[in-house]
């Protein structure tokens, strides 16, 4: 019925309203939590300047030294130690290092409470600023010092000529040597059917001080180069300064130049680790001018001038990048305050039309029921004779055989037509399909013509499922299918004739007398308060 379409409409609305209002609350406590990573980013800016500067002052007059694979002379290892005061933590997450992957084809993500970007998910305006200060997920994973961490990592990038994985440091490092970790395919059958699964053979170790694509220098070429053969397998290299001039650069990348030992372009990867030394060097605001501190007395005084001043300068722009994050992150948040706030009121205000259609409704259907009651009453008194054809169809309805009325109209059928209306009418105009429909149809309207009520009539009370037990006891279970799908219960049973078996499926006429017989039996005991309703007992 219209009324309650409606009130299903209004309580769809009104749920999408409660989810709405939902991620309304939602957005408000993850900007809460934007406004600490924001100070947390700035923080780990600040920090990335103080990296540089301890750099300089690094064990063993600034230089590390190669040892043997992935020992803890490492720059990257000291910086993921903090020069080996704290346990180790990868560099990539605490911002002291910037690990970028020409493509990724990752399966694992970094955890959460590592990466700023996770908080980064619903609002599009905060995505914009956060995404040029925060960490990425697995990426990390290419400079991991502990095998232990990537051991059934596949850590690679999408097979593509000349795909990188670039790393920035805080400060230039003159390379001496540097050590690669592969990542674990190979490990099972399938990953290629060459020994080890995308191993490198053909790359180069570039370094370069601004990161752009064109400023590259080879510092070491890889041709047909065998030393990593599977699965997590390690091997280090020296590199000869005076192929580039002693140059110190802040980046330093991993370019494939030929195919892996699968013969694709797939780069494996999951650790490395950088020696060197970053002697009379000052990573700048740039990344691209690089200040000696070598020198004359005044020269490296007006060399320290210069650091302070640009060290103010990126402390200004940071904290000038931070307030401005902050701005406009409150200002998110009270957006979504004031969104949520407004979702609450129009929520209430459709719960109370939804209680004001509700009331509606509970009165529309008392008054229903009402008038049914009436209805039934008047025709209950008056019997069949008065009701025209619109009231005829509210009594087939009433009576659980509902009829549509374009059909009663098309018959012509008013409460007269009712009297004298056939089985084989019920059947034909009707479709009426099961005898017992048809028969239980023929009672009650013999009872309204009577003037006996809409009371149940006094039959045996058994149901379908009854009969059929009756039946098996009876020793005729063959005769349930036919039972059960004219739908004969204990009222029909009690009125059943020879001539209505044959839709029974009862043919002969031996079993026609015997299911006579037994049906008169049951009339006897019934009549005679022997038969119970819970089926059987003749």
């Amino acid at each position: 019925r219209p009324e309650f379409t409606q009130i299903h409409q209004s309580h769809n609305e009104a749920q999408k309203q409660k989810m709405a209002a939902q991620k309304q609350k939602m957005a408000a406590q993850r900007l809460e939590k934007y406004l600490v990573c924001a100070g947390d980013v700035a923080q780990s800016a600040r920090q990335h300047m103080i990296d540089a500067a301890e750099l300089m002052r690094s064990k063993d007059g600034n230089r590390f030294q190669f040892s043997s694979n992935f020992d803890t002379n490492g720059v990257l290892w000291w910086l993921g130690t903090n020069g080996g005061t704290t346990p180790y933590c990868n560099p990539h997450v605490t911002g002291k290092v910037a690990v970028t992957p020409s493509s990724m084809s990752k399966n694992v993500a970094a955890p959460a409470a590592q990466s700023v970007s996770t908080f980064s998910t619903f609002n599009s305006s905060v995505n914009s600023i956060l995404s040029t200060i925060s960490t990425t997920s697995a990426e990390l994973y290419f400079i991991e010092y502990s095998d232990e961490l990537v051991g059934s990592l596949y850590n690679c990038t999408n097979d593509a000529a000349g795909s990188t994985i670039m790393v920035q440091l805080p400060a230039p490092l003159l390379i001496t040597n540097y050590t690669l970790r592969s990542d674990n395919h190979g490990q099972n059958a399938g990953q290629c059917s060459k020994t080890g699964g995308y191993k490198l053979r053909n790359w180069v170790l570039e370094g370069s001080n601004d990161g752009s694509d064109k400023n590259w220098v080879v510092l070491r070429d890889h041709v047909s180069d065998e030393s990593l053969t599977t699965a997590m397998s390690v091997a280090s290299w020296a590199v000869d300064q005076s192929t580039f001039g002693e140059q110190a650069f802040t980046y330093f990348r991993i370019r494939i130049t030929g195919p892996n030992s699968c013969g694709n372009k797939v780069l494996t990867m999951a650790g490395l680790e950088l020696y060197g030394h970053v002697d009379g060097y000052l990573h700048s605001n740039s990344l691209m001018n690089l200040v000696p501190t070598n020198g004359t007395l005044s020269e490296i005084v007006a060399g320290h001038a210069r650091r302070v001043e640009r060290a103010e300068a990126i402390c200004t722009g940071i904290l000038a990048t931070e307030d401005a994050t902050v701005v406009l992150l409150e200002e998110t948040l009270a957006a979504a305050q004031a969104q949520f706030a407004a979702a609450q009121e129009h929520r209430s205000a459709v719960l109370a039309e939804q209680d004001a259609l509700l009331s509606n409704f509970r009165a529309a259907a008392a008054e229903a029921e009402a008038a049914m009651v009436a209805f039934c009453a008047r025709v209950a008194t008056n019997g069949l004779d008065e009701l025209d054809v619109s009231e005829t169809c509210e009594l087939f309805h009433q009576l659980g055989t509902p009829i549509p009325l374009t059909t009663l109209k098309k018959e012509e059928v008013s409460g007269v037509a009712l009297i004298g209306l056939t089985e084989g009418e019920m059947l034909s105009v009707f479709n009426i399909k099961t005898l017992g429909e048809r028969r239980r149809l023929t009672g009650a309207l013999r009872r309204l013509a009577n003037r006996q009520g809409f009371g149940a009539p006094n039959t045996l009370p058994w149901d379908v499922e009854e009969v059929c037990v009756w039946l098996a006891e009876q020793e005729l279970k063959q005769l349930q299918e036919g039972f059960r799908s004219q739908s004969i219960d204990g009222e029909v049973l009690l009125t059943l004739t020879r001539d209505d078996f044959a839709c029974l499926g009862v043919s002969t006429l031996g079993s026609k007398a015997t299911l006579m017989k037994k049906i008169e039996k049951v009339k006897k005991q019934y009549y005679a308060g022997e038969v119970v309703g819970d089926g059987g007992g003749g």
